[in-house]
């Protein structure tokens, strides 16, 4: 049976800043399988039962009416640790969602994040501070980095954006996004113009050669 390398690029947002006072008032997740980017994301708005802070709202640009009517973390932690069942969850900073996760999860008398889902958590802000010492590593940063557009954040610092920039801002900092597709692989290789490749001959020393007849 196959088996698949699956990975869950997660974001959350909140009404603040602080995990014992705020809540989380969005979740989103995006899939990679095979280093490759699904179009199986998940991704809720949630109700936090408390109004989000000026300068949040100046982020992320949720309204607070906007939540009302949506699902309070409780009632789709369940169906969340579903879709996250079995893969490994990437975070940037990570720190600051598992706090926020950790906080709601004892809302609820459960136990934490990693315990919960029996997740491994990979951290991107530290894979990048191990890479790139010195200099800021903050998501904006590392898109501009890696040439990862950051148009679709006009909208503002909406989860479900960030998610997706984390997916690619992982697989470049871990390599690149890979294709399994031989076709296409042979294809760009019988179209690459290899004229242009210089060739290099490195000859035997006089000393390899006497080690080389030596050893026959």
């Amino acid at each position: 049976m196959e088996t698949k390398e699956r990975y869950i690029a997660l974001d959350t947002e909140t009404t603040g800043m602080e995990s014992a006072d705020h809540r989380i008032i969005q979740i989103a997740c995006v899939e990679i399988i095979n280093r490759q980017i699904t179009d199986n994301d998940y991704c809720k708005l949630i109700n936090p039962e408390r109004k989000s802070d000026v300068e949040a709202i100046r982020v992320h640009k949720i309204q607070d009416k906007d939540l009302v009517d949506k699902p309070k973390f409780g009632e789709l932690w369940e169906e969340l640790k579903t879709y996250l069942d079995g893969s490994t969850v990437i975070i940037h900073n990570a720190g600051f969602d598992l706090d926020f996760l950790d906080a709601e999860l004892r809302r609820l008398s459960l136990g934490g994040f990693k315990d919960e889902t029996q997740c491994e958590v990979i951290d991107t802000l530290s894979i990048a501070r191990r890479e790139y010492p010195g200099v800021s590593n903050s998501l904006d940063a590392l898109c501009e980095r890696f040439n990862i557009s950051l148009a679709d954040r006009s909208e503002g610092h909406r989860a479900d954006v960030d998610a997706r920039l984390l997916a690619s801002v992982y697989l470049a900092l871990t390599g690149g996004q890979e294709t399994l597709d031989l076709a296409a692989t042979a294809g760009g290789a019988n179209n690459a113009d290899w004229g242009n490749v210089p060739i290099v001959v490195h000859k035997a020393s006089d000393e390899e050669l006497r080690a080389h007849n030596d050893f026959m």
